[in-house]
């Protein structure tokens, strides 16, 4: 499946089949209408993150699954009817609401950009962190993301 993440300024993400350049999903919650805002796949391509220009972070989930799961629908309704196909699409990828989000910096700072640490870096931390809480019982870190501000500012958060 050759699918290209593209951030617009409607306030989407849109996932695109290169091959068709069909929208074969499209999530929403995030505020971009002036700047130009990066979004970024997790690693296990499970996650998406972008900045806004309300000053959060979000986070959707299931990215993969809802892509596959939808891609699948396309190809089979593409042998029934094109109208089927189009009422479908509407009704079934826009995922808006399977998002969180959380203030990077103040309300009126934007976030430009966001992404994940990739496994090896996560990896590291992880290492690093037992070593240095060996005596308390932290909950291990899945995700490490990082995010910028339109005035430089730099925040790391991890769950």
């Amino acid at each position: 499946m050759n699918i290209a993440m593209v951030t617009t300024n409607d306030s989407r993400v849109r996932f695109v089949n290169v091959m068709t350049g069909a929208c074969v999903m499209k999530i929403k919650g995030n505020k971009n209408e002036s700047f130009h805002l990066r979004a970024a796949l997790s690693p296990d391509f499970n996650h998406v993150i972008c900045g806004s220009e309300d000053g959060d972070v979000y986070l959707w989930s299931q990215i993969e699954s809802n892509i596959v799961a939808l891609s699948h629908q396309q190809s089979s309704m593409q042998m029934i009817s094109s109208k089927v196909l189009k009422a479908t699409n509407k009704k079934n990828k826009d995922k808006s609401n399977q998002y969180e989000h959380w203030a990077a910096f103040d309300r009126a700072t934007p976030v430009s950009a966001a992404i994940f640490a990739p496994h090896p870096v996560l990896k590291l931390y992880s290492k690093l962190a037992k070593k240095i809480n060996q005596q308390s019982q932290s909950p291990p870190i899945n995700m490490i993301m990082v995010c910028c501000s339109t005035n430089g500012l730099i925040k790391v958060f991890c769950n």
